[in-house]
């Protein structure tokens, strides 16, 4: 099962005991879905996207961080049928996220964050979630929506020392 996958994404940090604050992000896609056992909807999940996400600080180092990253997901999911066309999909995986821009704006400057001293480009970690899938014809023909909410925790520190 091959599809695009356009979405929003949300992050924190937690760092020196401040947690920051969430800015709204983006991710955007394709993901591929490999049947795993014949006549069982148990399949391997992969795809490649670039997602968007950030954070801002208030009170201790106020600042706005925004990362982008090309972030390859490999997970496990089996669909449940539950109506007619209607499906939920549990999944369970992990993920290899790849930095290619960041930056930091802070005190009216804004500094890249990839590199000497700031954060690691690679970041590795689990993620799971549930998505909730109908499928219905249209006049393309056959065609699958799907809502999908998704929690990732790297496992990396993601600022160097």
């Amino acid at each position: 099962i091959v599809g695009i996958r356009v979405g929003g994404a949300m992050s924190y940090v937690t760092s020196y005991g401040v947690k920051s604050t969430a800015i709204g992000g983006y991710a955007v896609g394709v993901v591929d879905q490999l049947q795993l056992v014949l006549n069982v909807p148990f399949y391997l999940e992969t795809g490649l996207s670039i997602i968007g996400k950030g954070y801002q600080i208030k009170g201790f180092d106020d600042s706005k961080t925004r990362l982008h990253y090309l972030h390859i997901p490999i997970g496990i999911n089996y669909h449940i049928n539950v109506a007619d066309k209607f499906e939920v999909i549990p999944i369970v995986g992990t993920y290899l996220a790849i930095g290619v821009a960041g930056e930091r704006k802070r005190n009216g400057e804004t500094v890249s964050v990839f590199g000497n001293g700031g954060f690691k480009r690679i970041d590795f970690g689990t993620q799971y979630g549930l998505n909730i899938a109908d499928n219905y014809l249209n006049d393309f023909g056959f065609t699958r929506r799907n809502l999908a909410i998704k929690y990732g925790q790297g496992a990396f520190e993601e600022i160097r020392d």
